[in-house]
């Protein structure tokens, strides 16, 4: 990724992934935290998220842009297997900007899988851009999962490409993520780690 610029944008890419599939809560609440590594240094963010009945809300600082602050709000609908959360949301401090970033994610015993794309209409000292987090993960059994992601950034003067394996281990109400890229001159990034604590009641 373009070190300074480049955060892949989220609603948390393994929010929920510590829920308990067969209870029905109203309301959620997480925080999570992650270190990219790349070709130029470690890049780091955190985000609170607050899920409760049909609405979803978001604070982010240094997720959409470096010392970044950003505020994201919208429907949060279910529908068996199913969440969907529809996020428009603003991102100021260095860079200002508007983004759009709808999210599907699909939680069975055995499957998980997260898909967000993203467009950012960028204000000041910000480019428009549309990105796309993807993940896949299998489940080994309730604290073990392995997968693959991707990770996709555009704008006018810049793209990256991250694709790899992830391993995911949760106890009780944490989870830990580690990403590994596979090498590549279409990204700038070596490897990730994410890390979280989620509550639902």
């Amino acid at each position: 990724m373009r070190c300074g610029h480049l955060f892949f944008i989220s609603i948390l890419p393994v929010n929920s992934l510590v829920a308990q599939a067969n209870k029905e809560f109203t309301t959620t609440v997480s925080i999570e935290s992650y270190i990219d590594f790349t070709k130029h240094g470690a890049e780091s963010a955190f985000w609170l998220t607050y899920d409760h009945k049909k609405i979803s809300v978001e604070a982010r600082y240094g997720y959409d842009g470096k010392k970044n602050i950003s505020i994201y709000a919208g429907p949060f609908l279910k529908y068996r297997n199913w969440q969907f959360r529809l996020f428009p949301g603003v991102t100021f401090g260095n860079t200002t900007g508007f983004s759009f970033s709808p999210t599907a994610i699909l939680d069975t015993r055995k499957i998980y899988v997260f898909n967000q794309p993203q467009y950012v209409i960028g204000l000041y000292k910000m480019p428009s851009n549309f990105s796309h987090w993807g993940e896949y993960y299998y489940k080994l059994d309730n604290s073990v999962w392995l997968g693959i992601t991707d990770r996709f950034y555009s704008d006018k003067k810049s793209s990256d490409f991250a694709f790899g394996p992830q391993l995911l281990i949760t106890y009780k109400n944490l989870f830990i993520a580690f990403y590994w890229w596979i090498p590549s001159k279409l990204t700038e990034s070596y490897s990730f780690l994410d890390a979280g604590y989620e509550h639902e009641f």
